[in-house]
């Protein structure tokens, strides 16, 4: 047709039987075009907005839905040609939109008798971008055989069934994989370095100094319900026996002291282990045994998790023990407060 459409609402007799082609071609566009501006980015030396660019697509296709517009995304080669010959600004955008215009108004009829396989030609040359790809296989396989899996079943899953379910299956083998590789990291055991203040895993190091009345942990994942049980199983076995007399194994207050020491002078190791910023008041003596959970390196907590730590906290208590949180974000502070009732 000759001309450009006018203005009128969306027919809504079609909302519901589009949704789930809408939801595919959103995601899909949106991705697509948030990879371009990165790259484009990266190439020029500028700062991105994720969420900018998330509005620039919604308003777009908003607006070109009262004229009867196919939704609208990035053109890759057009954009690297764009780039590659020194555009900069939204004026060589608008120089582009206007000469389609003037096509669409002049010259559309013109292209009505072309054959459908020039059409598929045009659309395949357009995507050679995506195609090339599979040319990445070697690095994935290289760097992380984790994505390489998520891409070879979004890619089959796409092309044997169709978009929607490719899209699905890569979401959910994402989810997957995530969930897979938190229950891979345990809590790890920190000793002190001789003649140093700094505190590494005791297992990537020979000659550390451990006090058998104190054990310091870190966790370095996030802290919700796929892996909440295996961490509080972790944190339980480090607990000492007790002795035939119903005695807990002694802390000095040397250690103690060192604490201090740590927690009120900051540099790079401190600040590794999260001990400058203990939330709790140290006594100077006690003779419980204590366990330090550094919380610097976990991202986030969910409700089981938060509850995970407040029922650590209640079995040590019945035992005498004592628990120290430190590195405590302010959000990871919500979350524990939301999680025991404080």
């Amino acid at each position: 047709p000759r001309g450009v459409p006018g203005v009128s609402l969306p027919n809504h007799n079609y909302f519901l039987s589009l949704l789930d082609n809408a939801i595919v071609i959103a995601v899909v566009s949106y991705s697509t075009g948030l990879s371009m501006v990165q790259v484009l980015a990266d190439k020029h030396g500028y700062k991105t907005d994720p969420n900018q660019e998330l509005l620039a697509f919604g308003m777009t296709n908003f607006i070109s839905s009262f004229f009867f517009a196919i939704p609208g995304g990035v053109s890759l080669s057009r954009s690297l040609v764009q780039s590659s010959s020194g555009g900069k600004t939204q004026l060589a955008s608008m120089i582009s939109g206007i000469i389609i215009v003037l096509c669409l108004v002049a010259i559309a009829p013109l292209f009505e008798s072309l054959p459908t396989p020039v059409l598929a030609a045009t659309v395949i040359v357009a995507l050679h971008g995506l195609y090339l790809q599979v040319l990445d296989l070697p690095y994935y396989w290289k760097v992380s055989k984790y994505d390489l899996f998520i891409w070879v079943v979004t890619f089959l899953s796409t092309v044997v069934i169709n978009v929607e379910i490719g899209l699905a299956c890569g979401l959910g083998v994402s989810i997957i994989v995530f969930i897979f590789r938190t229950l891979q990291v345990s809590p790890e055991v920190l000793g002190n370095l001789p003649s140093s203040e700094i505190y590494v895993n005791v297992k990537d190091f020979e000659e550390v100094s451990v006090k058998p009345s104190v054990k310091i942990l870190r966790h370095s994942s996030p802290l919700y319900f796929a892996n909440a049980s295996k961490v509080k199983k972790f944190i339980m076995e480090q607990l000492p026996p007790v002795s035939d007399r119903g005695e807990q194994l002694g802390c000095g207050p040397a250690l103690y002291r060192g604490v201090r020491r740590v927690r009120n002078r900051k540099n790079n190791a401190h600040a590794q282990l999260g001990l400058d910023s203990i939330e709790v008041a140290i006594p100077k003596e006690t003779d419980k045994f204590c366990v330090i959970l550094d919380c610097s390196c976990i991202p986030f907590i969910d409700s089981m998790g938060g509850t995970a730590l407040c029922e650590i906290n209640k079995s040590l208590t019945e035992k005498g023990y004592l628990l120290y949180l430190t590195g405590l974000s302010r959000g990871l502070k919500e979350d524990l407060i939301r999680a025991c009732g404080a």
